[in-house]
Parts: C-alpha cells; structure tokens; sequence
C-alpha cells in the first residue's frame, strides 16, 4: 500500500538524508521523486524546490491523460500519443494554466506563480519562454496538490484544464 511505502521511504529519508530538502531534486540516478514525497509527508521537508514539483506534476498530468486514452476504442498507439501530446506541451499547458488561475485557491495560486516565476535554466525548442514557464507553474501545482494528498483535487483541476 501507498502509506507503507511511505512510511519505508521516510525512514530511509530520516537515516540517510537527516532532512535534507534541496538536495532532492529529481536527477537521472538520483534520490528522485519518491524521497520527496516521503520527506513532505513527514516533515522533513516542508517546501520542495518548484522544479521537484514541476517534475512530479508533469508525470502525473501526463499519466492522467494517457489513461484518459485507454478507453477510447479504436486508437492504436500513435494516435493515442498524438492525442496526449496535444495536451501536453508547454503552449497547452499555458493556456490551461492562465484557465483555471480564476478557480484557484490564493495558496493554490502561490504555488503555481512561484514555480512561474522561476530561473528557466533551459527553454525546449519548440516552446516560447513565457509558455514555458506557465507550463511549469501548472505542473508544479499539480505535483504540489498531489504530495500534499490533495488527490480529489488534482483530479478536479486536470479535467477542468483538459475541459
């Protein structure tokens, strides 16, 4: 279950890591995406870096969309990455975020303006800077609601912004 999980990761967090925050930044090899919600969740840590929850929020955004295309008979796998890929990129993902800014709660809003505004160390090719970091802020909120356990939530604000 989710909460053993946890409860492991945490204690391997408490030994290894003696609380450390920064220094959880997902890398390729590193200590990745569930120490940081172990360390949240107990305390450890109480403010992820935005790029962690951007990390997160992206993987869960796009785990949501793809099992959203599942579903749809008919669609062979191509289609159904061309469809998820549709929604997420960064100018959709702009567009989503600057929807759904009215219906966000001011701590909601604090997370998603943060993670906005922060250094881009990188922009990808096919993104302009300024969508790019809307997309970032969107996706930091959704990795910030889901740590935080705000599952229904997450849930309600990805089909709104997929609406």
């Amino acid at each position: 279950m989710k909460s053993d999980f946890i409860q492991y990761v945490a204690a391997l967090v408490a030994l290894v890591l003696a609380g450390a925050c920064e220094e959880l930044l997902p890398k390729p090899f590193g200590v990745g995406f569930p120490v940081l919600l172990a360390c949240v969740q107990f305390g450890a840590c109480r403010r992820p870096a935005a790029v962690a929850l951007a990390f997160a929020g992206d993987t869960l955004f796009d785990l949501y969309l793809r099992t959203g295309l599942i579903g749809q008979s008919g669609l062979s796998p191509r289609d159904m990455h061309r469809q998820a890929s549709s929604f997420a990129n960064a100018a959709s993902q702009a567009r989503m975020a600057q929807k759904l800014l009215p219906l966000l709660t001011p701590e909601e809003e604090r997370v998603l303006k943060h993670a906005r505004n922060q250094r881009s160390v990188s922009v990808p090719k096919n993104a302009s800077e300024i969508d790019y970091k809307w997309a970032t802020g969107l996706e930091a909120l959704f990795g910030w609601l889901y740590v935080n356990g705000q599952d229904e939530r997450l849930f309600e604000l990805m089909r709104l912004a997929c609406e």
